[in-house]
């Protein structure tokens, strides 16, 4: 097949989360249906046809059942993640720890390039630390749709209509974490229909079990 059509299925395939035997099962489903249909007509009018790719992915989804994941269950995939990333930090902040010992306390001479050498490796190992808590959710659930906490518990993010979510809806529902009040956003999962934090429910993004 072209490559026009190998780029279509996935972009079908980005936007449904599944998994496993389900998703090359889908895949499977999607590839006799456009050869099927290629019998017929030509590719453009096969794939005019069939629409977007993300309102097939929609249309998809709106067959499946989400299941959506409640308050500890979430809670403990983010104990998780916030443990990978102080395993993470632990590195950086111990060499930053043993760069400031070393930065010279009355520099004269070359210590003064020194220590601002010094000085500068320590803000880029604290700006790394920063950047771990601030950037690790965002981009993997942008990207996968799941963090390290969320696929050993095999929870996942997705939108409201089922599809996969992008890096926007991902910043947006974590500006609760940045601004210090995740703890009241998350009071909202047990009186929401679809277990949504407040800003789930600003992002249009709901937390399920993986399909």
């Amino acid at each position: 097949m072209n490559e026009e059509f190998e780029i279509y299925i996935q972009k079908v395939l980005r936007d449904i989360p599944a998994s496993g035997k389900d998703r090359q099962r889908l895949e499977d489903d999607l590839r006799a249906h456009l050869r099927e249909a290629l019998k017929k007509d030509d590719l453009p009018t096969v794939l005019a046809r069939m629409g977007k790719p993300q309102e097939v992915a929609e249309e998809f989804m709106r067959g499946v059942k989400l299941r959506y994941a409640g308050f500890w269950k979430r809670l403990f995939a983010f104990a998780i993640d916030m443990a990978f990333c102080v395993l993470v930090s632990l590195l950086p902040l111990v060499i930053g720890v043993v760069l400031s010992n070393a930065v010279p306390q009355h520099p004269e001479g070359l210590d003064y390039v020194i220590g601002a050498i010094l000085i500068l490796l320590i803000l880029a190992l604290a700006l790394t630390i920063v950047g771990t808590f601030l950037l690790y959710f965002p981009i993997l659930e942008g990207r996968y749709g799941r963090t390290l906490g969320k696929r050993l518990l095999g929870l996942r993010v997705v939108r409201e209509n089922g599809t996969s979510i992008g890096f926007k809806e991902a910043f947006l529902r974590r500006l609760s974490f940045y601004f210090e009040f995740i703890a009241i956003d998350a009071l909202f999962i047990p009186f929401t229909a679809k277990k949504q934090r407040a800003f789930d429910l600003i992002a249009q993004t709901v937390v399920i079990e993986e399909i």
